[in-house]
């Protein structure tokens, strides 16, 4: 019941994510790369202080992280940018069809029932989008390619999500998610000198911190630790 209410609380508060990634005018992996950084180094001094690096060690199960790693850097890149090519509006609307994807694509691949609704509200939820997309004739700030990337985001992160489900409950959470975020600024680091301007402002860092501090890897532990029966 505890676990269950601090997703809750997490859930509700990453609204935060949205406006604080549209208020900074870096660019999406600029954003990307600080928040995924800041949070290793956030879990890698915390089991430094804590004398716990054995909470590291996840055995054979660090290979998943070689594709999850990559999968969530590019998940976070679709996040923003869409953000930045549309609005927050649009870019929730797009990247929280995971649901909807999960829901009709693990069935296939875990021991769950494919639902009726979900075959009801598939083809709604991607009108819904299409509609969207191409109704305002270029007006606003809606635009095709930024719900194309934000799907995109979503279709990644249901993939991801399928993985986790068959190796989450073997290991640690804290360090499943220090080496997923490792190999996730592994994967950015080649893509940097496309991404503009890479040093943030003192004010800008403030943010940055806020995302990668908290929203990164607190808000990344309960929500593995809730499948984790330690």
């Amino acid at each position: 019941m505890r676990w269950n209410l601090s997703v809750v609380a997490l859930a509700s508060s990453w609204g935060f994510i949205w406006v604080i990634a549209d208020h900074l005018s870096l660019g999406a992996l600029t954003i990307v790369f600080w928040r995924i950084g800041l949070s290793v180094l956030v879990c890698g001094v915390g089991v430094v202080v804590s004398g716990r690096t054995d909470l590291l060690r996840i055995g054979k199960t660090w290979r998943w992280t070689l594709l999850l790693g990559p999968g969530l850097a590019l998940i976070w890149f679709c996040t923003v940018e869409a953000m930045k090519l549309s609005s927050v509006a649009v870019a929730v609307l797009a990247t929280y069809t995971t649901p909807v994807f999960l829901a009709l694509f693990a069935p296939l691949f875990l021991p769950e029932k494919l639902s009726r609704a979900v075959l009801f509200a598939l083809p709604i939820a991607v009108g819904g989008l299409v509609l969207i997309a191409f109704a305002s004739n270029g007006g606003g700030n809606v635009r095709p390619l930024a719900i194309a990337i934000g799907v995109s985001g979503a279709l990644v992160q249901t993939v991801l999500v399928i993985i986790q489900k068959h190796v989450v409950r073997e290991v640690n959470p804290i360090g499943f998610s220090f080496w997923i975020d490792i190999f996730a600024l592994a994967a950015l680091v080649p893509v940097l000198p496309f991404a503009g301007r890479v040093l943030p402002s003192a004010g800008e860092l403030g943010y940055l911190a806020i995302l990668g501090v908290f929203f990164t890897f607190w808000g990344l532990f309960p929500l593995i630790k809730n499948e984790v029966r330690f």
